[in-house]
């Protein structure tokens, strides 16, 4: 993927599983550049540009999930969240052996629930089917984040679970090396790599 700034004399190519640094000294051009990705304007940003993927032209909102405040990760992004209870949905209808074992837990709940029907004098039934996604939605299934841990550790949460919810976009964040030591910075970047040889799901770029 390449992003393309008027005005600029090189594209930025990004690579898949390779971090990408790119530091502006001018100040005044940094917020320019940082305000003008993180708006996903492009031509019409104050900083226009254009993103390609080979020949084909890519929205900017196609290409990025925007890590604006690095200290707020983006928890609540339907690129994660949203993408939780169909992946395990889909996961559990792959392995036979545990949709059979679901669905058995299932009858046997209906049948206790049967036991207690017997002293009223009513009819009743269950109105939806059995769905692993409105299981998991009633109970607040969620990701399992421990606000006081390091940051470094919530940061590397962030990228496995972007790697286990697929994400195709590019992870841009904004000033990322200011809250890491160096040491921290290349935990972060082993953890990348560790998902480009394992999984190759997650693409990251730092600005």
């Amino acid at each position: 993927m390449r992003i393309c700034f008027d005005g600029f004399e090189n594209l930025i190519e990004l690579r898949r599983g390779r971090p990408f640094v790119l530091e502006i000294h001018n100040r005044a051009l940094f917020a320019r550049v940082c305000d003008s990705l993180v708006s996903c304007d492009g031509e019409d940003a104050c900083e226009a540009y254009t993103i390609w993927d080979g020949e084909r032209e890519v929205r900017p909102k196609s290409a990025f999930l925007v890590v604006s405040d690095v200290l707020n990760l983006p928890w609540e992004s339907k690129d994660l969240g949203g993408k939780l209870y169909s992946l395990l949905q889909e996961r559990q209808l792959e392995d036979e052996a545990i949709r059979g074992l679901f669905e058995s837990r299932f009858r046997e709940l209906r049948g206790l629930i049967s036991q207690l029907l017997v002293q009223l004098e009513g009819d009743y039934r269950f109105g939806l089917e059995w769905d692993l996604q409105r299981f998991l939605k009633a109970f607040g299934f969620t990701i399992d984040l421990d606000h006081g841990a390091a940051f470094i550790d919530r940061l590397i949460l962030f990228l496995d679970c972007c790697a286990d919810m697929q994400v195709k976009k590019a992870l841009l964040f904004v000033n990322l090396k200011t809250f890491l030591t160096e040491n921290e910075v290349a935990r972060f970047y082993e953890r990348v790599f560790f998902h480009l040889v394992f999984q190759s799901k997650c693409n990251t770029t730092e600005w």
